[in-house]
């Protein structure tokens, strides 16, 4: 289960949007996913067995609000 923080961010639909397209098209073939979505980012994970292989599916983006002090931080 995905846990998705509400907020009226852009970004956050952007993300929420992303994600559950992802989530719709791997529910076709009967993947389930665990992890969050919010403003900021989101994690989702999910393994899955496809004949003799096992897979492990992470879908991460994250955005870092730091302020580089000595090395400036791309955010």
């Amino acid at each position: 289960m995905i846990q998705f923080e509400t907020s009226s961010s852009p970004f956050y639909t952007a993300n929420k949007t992303y994600c559950e397209d992802l989530v719709t098209k791997f529910n076709e073939i009967n993947v389930e996913f665990t992890g969050f979505c919010n403003s900021y980012g989101y994690t989702l994970e999910s393994t899955l067995t496809k004949g003799q292989l096992n897979y492990h599916l992470k879908f991460h983006k994250h955005q870092s609000t730091q302020n580089g002090v000595i090395i400036p931080v791309n955010a």
